[in-house]
């Protein structure tokens, strides 16, 4: 099967949008994981290492607690046309 250059373009495309979308998503865990491994490693310094443990519990909810509010954002801008297609 013989690929056209537009098929090429395509390809080529939709491999930068992937990259851009790995590169956000990992940039992202990175910065969470190293934001809260910092907050932990500053309680052990001041002698607080009874809170690790609670602060590692405490340390997602704010991803499950704000959530809902980020699913109906865009929704509504004209933001969506651009996600979606």
């Amino acid at each position: 099967m013989e690929k056209t250059q537009q098929d090429m373009q395509e390809i080529r495309s939709a491999r930068s949008r992937f990259i851009a979308m790995a590169a956000t998503y990992f940039l992202g865990v990175f910065n969470d994981n190293f934001f809260k491994q910092a907050a932990l490693l500053l309680a052990v310094v001041a002698g607080l290492s009874g809170l690790q443990g609670k602060a590692t519990m405490l340390f997602p909810c704010h991803l499950s607690s704000f959530r809902p509010m980020e699913a109906g954002w865009p929704t509504g801008s004209p933001r969506s046309r651009l996600l979606s297609g």
